[in-house]
């Protein structure tokens, strides 16, 4: 009996390989398209069914609309593997193996796996995976090239922090401990005779109170010290960006992509078809028909991609209606079969007109270009590139003041718009469905985040302006009384721990907030959601972190002593510390290997399904927003209260080492493998650099400015300088040039097809039978 089993096994793996490979020779050529679509409704395969689950036929109910020939009888064949219960956990386990971050020498292996894991009900091939796979965890972050660009760029990234902290400590932190501890004043801001705390023996205030030790001597050496640093953070960004940019061309000419042979064109008339564009795109490049190897038009797929969820949720139910409804009268398996049949017939038809390109869909005007070689596309990007100044001057004229003359426009206009062509992002990158939505709705979204954002903001402000009454409340009582010193100022301490403590919990939940808000904002491209989740993290951190201890003790008389602003963000920043640790020690990771444990025990007797089993055996998201916009909140709030103490940046440089380490250990070790992530992201944060400079002679001038009762004017000299920094930053990126990558008209898409893991028409919602991405991380 179990020979017969394994034999029958071994052919489903086998026919299941050989459909694999039928359906990669028909999905890399456009025109097989619709003879591959007929397959949906094969009667070879409605007969090849488990008893169980095939239709009635004549005892049907009799209000069914549909027939049998309608059922899409393939789409459950592959997907009964994923929704039966009980799952195989064995199964899951391959399917962990296939969610890890592995060598790319093992990429061929994973592409192969992560077909199986989806179609399979026997172990596939992520069972070969084994330890010698993973990255070893010293490796080069260039290593980290194959997972996409972002990565190593983004541990390039930390380590340009990490040295700007260095050269902070070395300018300031260093200096400023040694003279800022000497002169023994900081007491002169208590009321009683106490000491003060180590926060304020290490910053400005333990000059004292008089406003003249403000204004020359060791004050004035830390503003020189200050304008000096301004400059050099000034050279080594430029520096940086040229390095980053030479960086991720020699990683783009060493990794070849799907996104090296495509483009994404957007501002496309609606009536356009795909001849046209074929013969717009040749006009601009020197090469031929063949040259282009498919146009793939982007059309708005929202109800389409809710009904694939909706086909998911009902296979579930069909495929265990005995073991889930059996006893429910109320839910029959027709009903659940009609309904299955409905999303079916919605999906196959849109599935039919946007692979024809029918007039009536609901054209976005954006379309992808594939090439066949990597030389075209990059050709047709440069003679497209616009600087900002021509976008701008081209929106004024042609859209404000609504300019028609044709002798303004160039040949890269279609009509009344100019067609803006960009490199397109990776396939697993594209998110399809919200291709439809405009900028404008995506706009007034974000807005919504930021004011929910902004209301959880205002109640840790409330929060904390009521605790530092309290303390102040505390410190009247102690200089009256000097019975209960020692017992009130703990409780001080306490408050001013337990502050901090909140601040941090509210940046927790600020980020879950700004997550599941950003979803609704529906962007272009993984990448782009985390840009914007990243952003919004750095504003709402910063002014959580940075400004509401600021605004709480507002006034010079509230900074220092046993209380204050200085003890609050000492604390904060000496405390930055616990953000990363539990990340290391994930909550959700727990959880979710304690419910597969559970799950795993209970064997037959489970109700999980695969696709269940799946998802509870992998290993938690890499949260690379998280972690950008901690860095850069830390970066702006260290920069702000530098010149107040000095000691802060050797916490910052301390945390940033710890929690590059803890994000490389999650993302080789602990993490499912995320998508590919291109270079969009930490170019955008390295355009926020100079902003630090603004912050550090902005703290410099508001402290020193109130400290010396507005007598030393020099301050005001490294802010103007740095506002011209910023200022000037933007210019001489956009008259830079580029790095470009030579790219080779003989380096042919065919010669690397069999290693991408996917490809733009596959990574398709409406490409597979079942909805599902391939390539992606699983369902």
């Amino acid at each position: 009996m179990s020979s017969e089993r394994e034999s029958s096994n071994s052919d489903d793996n086998n026919n299941s390989d050989e459909a694999s490979e039928s359906e990669d020779r028909e999905s890399s050529s456009s025109e097989n398209y619709e003879g591959s679509m007929d397959r949906s409704l094969n009667k070879d395969s409605y007969e090849q069914l488990p008893k169980e689950i095939k239709p009635e036929g004549s005892k049907r109910n009799e209000e069914s609309k549909y027939t049998d020939s309608d059922f899409n009888m393939e789409l459950l064949q592959k997907s009964d593997r994923l929704d039966i219960i009980p799952p195989d956990f064995q199964k899951a386990r391959d399917h962990y193996n296939s969610q890890r971050v592995r060598l790319m020498h093992n990429n061929c292996l994973r592409k192969s796996c992560l077909e199986d894991s989806k179609i399979n009900s026997e172990r596939s091939e992520c069972s070969k995976i084994d330890a010698s796979s993973l990255y070893p965890l010293c490796c080069s972050i260039k290593d980290l090239k194959n997972l996409g660009c972002g990565f190593p760029l983004h541990f390039f990234f930390k380590k340009y922090i990490g040295l700007l902290y260095l050269i902070i400590i070395f300018f300031v932190s260093v200096p400023g401990c040694i003279l800022y501890f000497t002169p023994h004043n900081g007491d002169e801001w208590l009321e009683s005779g106490n000491s003060v705390s180590f926060a304020t023996k290490l910053s400005i205030g333990n000059n004292g109170k008089n406003s003249e030790e403000y204004e020359t001597g060791d004050v004035n050496i830390m503003i020189i010290l200050t304008t000096i640093l301004i400059c050099v953070l000034f050279g080594t960004f430029i520096i940086f960006q040229r390095v980053q940019s030479k960086y991720l061309a020699q990683i783009d000419k060493e990794v070849v992509s799907p996104s090296d042979f495509a483009v994404m064109i957007s501002q496309i008339p609606q009536d356009a078809s795909k001849e046209e564009l074929q013969d717009f795109i040749l006009k601009h490049i020197d090469s031929d028909q063949e040259h282009i190897r498919e146009i793939i038009f982007c059309y708005d797929i929202e109800k389409e991609t809710k009904e694939i969820k909706k086909i998911i949720s009902l296979q579930r139910k069909f495929h265990n209606y005995e073991l889930l409804y059996s006893t429910n009268d109320k839910i029959t398996k027709e009903d659940i079969r009609d309904d299955l049949l409905r999303s079916q017939q919605k999906v196959e038809e849109a599935r039919r007109k946007v692979f024809t390109h029918e007039k009536q869909e609901k054209f976005t005007g954006k379309a992808f270009v594939i090439f066949n070689n990597q030389a075209d596309p990059q050709n047709l990007i440069n003679k497209f590139m616009v600087s900002i100044l021509a976008k701008v001057w081209s929106f004024v004229v042609f859209t404000c003041l609504r300019v028609k003359s044709q002798r303004l426009k160039d040949d890269k206009w279609w009509g009344r718009q100019r067609i803006h062509i960009e490199r397109a992002s990776e396939p697993t990158n594209i998110y399809w469905e919200n291709l439809s939505v405009r900028s404008s709705q995506r706009f007034w979204r974000s807005i919504c985040t930021y004011v929910v954002a902004i209301f959880c903001i205002a109640i840790v402000f409330m929060l904390n302006l009521s605790l530092s009454i309290l303390r102040n409340d505390l410190d009247d009582d102690v200089s009256k009384e000097e019975n209960n010193e020692s017992t009130t100022t703990l409780i001080i301490i306490l408050i001013s721990f337990g502050s901090s403590i909140i601040i941090s919990v509210n940046n927790t939940i600020l980020f879950h907030l700004v997550v599941y808000l950003s979803g609704f904002e529906r962007h272009e491209t993984h990448t782009k959601y985390n840009a914007s989740i990243s952003l919004k993290l750095a504003i709402c951190m910063t002014i959580n972190s940075g400004f509401t201890p600021f605004f709480v003790n507002f006034g010079k008389h509230h900074w220092f002593g046993r209380k204050g602003l200085a003890i609050d963000i000492f604390l904060i920043l000496s405390t930055s510390f616990i953000s990363p640790t539990v990340c290391l020690f994930d909550p959700v990771k727990y959880w979710r290997k304690f419910r597969y444990w559970y799950e795993e025990r209970k064997g037959e007797k489970s109700m999980k399904t695969q696709r269940e089993a799946n998802e509870m055996s992998e290993g938690i998201d890499w949260e690379i927003p998280h972690y950008y916009g901690l860095s850069m909140s830390i970066l702006l709030i260290t920069c702000f209260y530098t010149p107040l103490i000095p000691i802060l940046p050797i916490f910052s440089f301390l945390c940033t080492l710890y929690t590059y380490w803890i994000e490389k250990y999650l993302l080789l070790r602990s993490c499912k493998r995320p998508k590919e992530l291109d270079s969009h992201l930490t170019v955008t944060f390295t355009t926020l650099l100079p902003l630090c400079l603004l912050s550090f002679s902005l703290g410099q001038f508001i402290f020193i400015h109130n400290l010396s009762e507005s007598q030393n004017h020099y301050p005001t000299i490294a802010l103007l300088l740095s506002v011209i920094f910023c200022l000037v930053d933007p210019v001489l990126v956009m008259v830079s040039s580029v790095e470009q990558v030579r790219r080779d008209p003989e380096d042919t898409e065919e010669a690397h097809l069999g290693r991408f893991v996917c490809e733009y028409r596959r990574s398709h919602p409406l490409e597979t039978p079942n909805g599902e991405r391939r390539g992606e991380r699983g369902t």
